[in-house]
């Protein structure tokens, strides 16, 4: 799981990124990963905004963020491995 921090208009956000192995998938692992680093935003930081992209395919992913609370915010091309891949953009607000 990669954190990356960003500040807009005095407002710091988070943008975050997981992968896990083929033979890890499906297990709850980045779930679990996923509300740790909400939990701790929310009690330890002055994060009030986290984003994260999946490619539109990645049902999984997706499902993650939505368990987690995300909610879908458009789309968008991100750069992976040097090729633009179009993704699926969500966001929550720590509140």
């Amino acid at each position: 799981m990669s954190l990356f921090e960003i500040i807009l208009d005095s407002t710091p956000k988070w943008i975050v990124g997981y992968m896990t192995d083929t033979l890890h998938q499906g297990k709850g692992y980045m779930s679990e990963a996923l509300q740790c680093v909400l939990e701790f935003a929310k009690h330890e930081t002055e994060i009030t905004r986290i984003e994260a992209g999946a490619v539109p395919d990645n049902t999984g992913s997706i499902r993650v963020l939505q368990k987690a609370g995300f909610k879908e915010n458009g789309s968008q091309p991100v750069p992976i491995q040097g090729t633009l891949k179009e993704h699926t953009m969500f966001a929550v607000d720590i509140l």
